[in-house]
């Protein structure tokens, strides 16, 4: 099972970036997400965090679909590869 570790980097008035890795027995990836205040109004449980927000899009991303069609070629932990990711291409919206 995947473990998923978000760490919020910045935040503005147009919304909020995260480095979000994806951890699994022998792969990691990490990625940039970004997410607009809008779109978390809209999507979110304004009661969550925007962290818990973006960990429910890739717990159903992981859930759902095979790692291979929304996260880039695995790395080993020592070389992750890493990917920008706008809440816009989430499959979850």
């Amino acid at each position: 099972m995947e473990e998923i570790v978000i760490h919020r980097i910045d935040q503005d008035v147009e919304g909020f970036t995260f480095r979000v890795s994806v951890i699994d027995n022998t792969d990691r990836t990490v990625h940039n997400v970004s997410l607009g205040h809008d779109d978390y109004e809209r999507f979110g449980l304004l009661s969550e965090s925007p962290e818990r927000f973006v960990e429910h899009c890739f717990e159903f991303l992981l859930r759902t679909f095979p790692r291979s069609r929304y996260l880039p070629s695995s790395k080993s932990a020592r070389s992750p590869s890493t990917s920008q990711t706008s809440w816009k291409s989430f499959a979850c919206e």
